[in-house]
């Protein structure tokens, strides 16, 4: 699967210039997640916490996503909420990893981010609905956040599952863990497909 978001970053860099800022930035972030695999293997091989480095995972997704659908509305007042609400969410997460971060799974860190950005990705639409389009099917972002809707939702819920199931089920949940990553494959296909309608959109190619 990371090979997969490193195409998609590859394919933004690749092409960079037709691309609009929120795409650059989401291509970005793609590399960025590849580069922390890197490190998170290295990590692993010489028998290091990962904490650390999922919880950096997290913070880098929630800023980044957050600047992303911030540029893609285009609103000047949403600025100081998202703000406000970024610091709120790094500060709760910051907090919770120096109480607890060198024995947690940032499993509960997850679950808060991922409901954060699940949130901002209904917003997104609703802010859609709310706009005169000539066709949502022809927004770039509407396919990303669609992508990001399947991918969150579900790992909302095995976050939540996890953390409250495990130590009753004794039960890993590796199916739904196994189900999670299929449409985590398939959801990349619409990241993809952004990515090449923001290219064909470019006023470069007209």
């Amino acid at each position: 699967i990371k090979y997969m978001g490193l195409l998609i970053g590859v394919l933004g860099l690749y092409n960079w210039k037709k691309l609009s800022q929120p795409i650059r930035i989401f291509s970005l972030y793609w590399i960025v997640i590849f580069l922390n695999e890197v490190i998170s293997g290295i990590l692993m091989d010489r028998g290091l916490n990962l904490n650390h480095i999922g919880l950096v995972n997290s913070l880098e997704q929630l800023i980044l996503f957050f600047f992303i659908y911030f540029l893609a509305m285009r609103k000047p007042t949403l600025k100081w909420s998202f703000v406000i609400l970024v610091s709120c969410l790094l500060l709760f997460d910051i907090s919770f990893w120096i109480y607890d971060g060198a024995r947690s799974k940032s499993i509960f860190i997850l679950a808060i981010n991922s409901g954060a950005l699940l949130c901002l990705c209904l917003y997104h639409f609703y802010q859609l609905i709310k706009t005169p389009v000539t066709n949502v099917l022809n927004i770039p972002m509407f396919w990303i956040s669609t992508g990001l809707i399947i991918s969150l939702s579900v790992s909302v819920i095995l976050y939540a599952a996890n953390h409250y199931l495990y130590p009753i089920l004794k039960d890993d949940l590796i199916d739904l863990w196994s189900f999670r990553n299929y449409l985590t494959f398939g959801s990349y296909g619409f990241f993809l497909y952004a990515i090449w309608l923001d290219v064909k959109m470019s006023p470069t190619q007209t």
